[in-house]
């Protein structure tokens, strides 16, 4: 296995950031791409705009595999709102049928991946979630991921797999989809080092739980709700048992805010 660009939550904006991605994966000579997550919704999209940007990626992912790169798009709390895994959500119920064909059919989302031995999932994986999920502590990563996966292929288990703790403000256990980084830190699933989106963060950054997990965090490209970027647009490249920090942009203030596809 060679090198894999992770790459944190898009919210409609695929259309200005899916060219940068291509062109880092073959600069940084990844073989493959992992999306982590919530492709949908952003502040003042409507539903017919984020339809247009969905179309974008999925056209967008065939051509990347023509390329010769294995791209994965995962499952995020936003996007599960729409797969009907939820019925509440942040989403635009006239395009609910559109979205989630294109997040089944046109890219194939699934909830976990796993890149350089380390799991990938859009919030993280809690050791306490995990327990109640009937993951055994000591499962490695390509095992958890298979859990997760056919969770979502069984409905019986979708409740599960949209659990929201405390932090976002649930009243379950902190799930694969909704886990904020404080609630994974304090209880990562022991001995697995993690990548997720999730939680805005300033540039991508590694942080260590007190148990000695590591976990990488990637949501570099969402906004405020005046538009103004939260993060920088730094992306994750990982293989052969090393990790670095690249950016998806030069100036990715400007771009972001001269984008106005909605």
């Amino acid at each position: 296995m060679g090198k894999t660009l992770v790459v944190g939550d898009l919210h409609c904006k695929m259309s200005l950031v899916l060219p940068r991605v291509t062109d880092t994966a073959l600069s940084h000579c990844c073989d493959s791409i992992v999306l982590s997550g919530d492709l949908c919704d952003d502040w003042g999209v409507d539903g017919r705009a984020m339809v247009r940007q969905l179309e974008y990626a999925a056209e967008w992912k065939a051509k990347a595999e023509a390329l010769k790169l294995r791209v994965t798009v995962l499952m995020g709390n936003h996007d599960a709102a729409y797969l009907g895994l939820a019925s509440y959500g942040f989403t635009n119920e006239d395009v609910r049928e559109e979205v989630a064909a294109l997040l089944s059919d046109g890219l194939g989302v699934r909830v976990a991946a796993v890149v350089d031995g380390r799991l990938v999932t859009h919030a993280g994986l809690t050791g306490a979630w995990a327990h109640h999920a009937g993951i055994e502590e000591g499962t490695e990563a390509g095992g958890v991921a298979a859990h997760l996966n056919d969770m979502y292929v069984d409905r019986a288990q979708w409740r599960s797999l949209i659990s929201c703790g405390p932090a976002r403000h649930g009243w379950g256990l902190p799930g694969p989809l909704w886990a904020d980084r404080r609630e994974l830190l304090c209880d990562p699933f022991p001995g697995l080092s993690q990548i997720v989106g999730h939680t805005p963060i300033e540039t991508a950054s590694s942080y260590e739980a007190e148990s000695g997990e590591s976990c990488w965090f990637l949501d570099t490209m969402s906004l405020y709700r005046s538009g103004r970027p939260i993060g920088d647009a730094t992306a994750l490249v990982a293989g052969h048992g090393e990790t670095e920090v690249v950016p998806l942009f030069d100036e990715w203030e400007s771009a972001v805010m001269d984008f106005c596809e909605w």
